[in-house]
């Protein structure tokens, strides 16, 4: 991988360490007790989900696999497209749009008739 790529590479695990220490204190903020430390975290996700592994996301302390950051994602409710976003806000976060949703909304875009302009109101 060259200079570039390993510079998004940091990047998206810098957003990642960002977004999940958000998702941290969002839970402390809700009283989401199961949500609070490393070892908590872990736990919940199970499946040999270590603390280690919360700990080097939270840090940005190498790359996680898809796999692993959909599972940390999913303890908190969310996806991983959401935990990779930048900025994100688990107040308010991005919405996740299926293909099917997204093509059912073209078409009935496509299917509206054309509105003609309207002449500013004059009062």
């Amino acid at each position: 991988m060259g200079p570039r790529g390993e510079s998004r590479l940091m990047d998206t695990v810098h957003v990642l360490a960002a977004n999940v220490n958000k998702l941290i204190d969002w839970a402390k903020d809700r009283r989401a007790e199961d949500l609070t430390s490393n070892a908590k975290i872990a736990k919940r996700i199970g499946g040999g989900f270590s603390s280690n592994t919360v700990g080097r996301a939270r840090r940005g302390d190498g790359s996680l696999g898809i796999g692993k950051v959909a599972q940390l994602a999913k303890a908190f409710g969310f996806t991983a497209y959401q935990l990779l976003t930048p900025g994100f806000d688990p107040s308010d976060p991005p919405e996740v749009v299926s293909e099917a949703q997204e093509k059912d909304v073209l078409r009935l875009f496509r299917r509206r008739p054309p509105q003609s302009p309207q002449p500013p109101a004059t009062h």
